[in-house]
């Protein structure tokens, strides 16, 4: 376990505590109540996702700052991602080998760990995620994410209008888009997924450049069947597993990306470490300092 432990203080969540960096102070706060009727709810979010639909593959440069599990992070990423379901992470570091690799094809991810020479194979992609940034995405639901379409396959089942010219869209996939018209267009500027609020800022071509993340999955549990203005409750601590920002640069669009971009060369030297041990010695499994 010794080694173990050396490779979860290694990965990308833990680099960071020397340069540690809080979240964002704003938060956006889903509206309460029945709000009005938005008949037009439709168009708004096809126009609102217009820029996003269309994005097959993204590659792109992240500034990761926030917590996790109470944990101060920051780190530098190279993120790739790409239908069908495929992503490449990597955590970089300020010298010599990445932090960690993980990548990913058809929502299976094997993650390396250069430094201690381990390795988890086989095993879901959102589930590694989730024992590294306490926020469970699948390569695809990361994808619509990060590029402001919530969902991977987006589609609008309703729409009730607040004050603020808000308009909050119920997705199929029980997810929900926050609209506000800005400059004269509809933008989604955040978005709740199960256990997710997303917040979007500085926009650019219609896509999002800054992208802010705040993870409870028991608290979304606790607000199933509210409907799409419900706010989130706090669990019993009044904290949520994760708050992290990304915010991306040198952004790649719609690039082909073969499948090597989606596999891992492992050394033949290096161990197999499993999911559980991730867990219980990555930020998730050990208390805040």
């Amino acid at each position: 376990m010794r080694r173990v432990r050396s490779a979860s203080r290694l990965g990308l969540l833990n680099v960071c505590l020397l340069l540690a960096s809080g979240c964002a102070a704003h938060r956006f706060t889903p509206p309460t109540g029945p709000g009005e009727p938005a008949p037009e709810f439709a168009q708004q979010f096809e126009e609102a996702t217009k820029a996003c639909r269309g994005v097959q593959s993204l590659t792109a440069e992240a500034s990761l700052a926030g917590r996790v599990a109470g944990q101060r992070v920051r780190g530098k990423l190279q993120i790739g991602l790409a239908d069908p379901n495929a992503l490449r992470l990597e955590a970089i570091a300020p010298f010599g080998a990445p932090l960690f690799i993980l990548a990913a094809h058809r929502g299976s991810g094997t993650l390396l760990l250069p430094r201690d020479r381990a390795v988890l194979r086989d095993t879901p992609a959102d589930a590694i995620i989730e024992a590294l940034a306490g926020i469970k995405l699948s390569p695809d639901e990361l994808r619509a994410v990060v590029t402001g379409c919530v969902s991977p396959a987006p589609t609008a089942t309703g729409g009730r209008r607040y004050p603020g010219d808000l308009t909050a869209i119920t997705l199929k996939d029980d997810a929900a888009a926050f609209v506000r018209t800005v400059k004269g267009a509809p933008r989604i500027i955040s978005a709740r997924r199960p256990g997710l609020i997303v917040e979007y800022e500085e926009f650019a071509n219609g896509l999002p450049r800054r992208i802010s993340l705040r993870s409870d999955a028991p608290a979304a549990s606790a607000n199933a069947g509210q409907g799409a203005g419900a706010a989130p409750n706090p669990t019993s601590s009044g904290t949520a597993r994760a708050e992290l920002s990304l915010t991306l640069s040198q952004i790649e669009l719609n690039t082909s990306l073969g499948l090597q971009a989606f596999t891992i060369e492992v050394p033949p030297d290096t161990h197999p470490i499993t999911l559980d041990e991730l867990r219980k010695n990555g930020p998730l499994g050990r208390p805040a300092k």
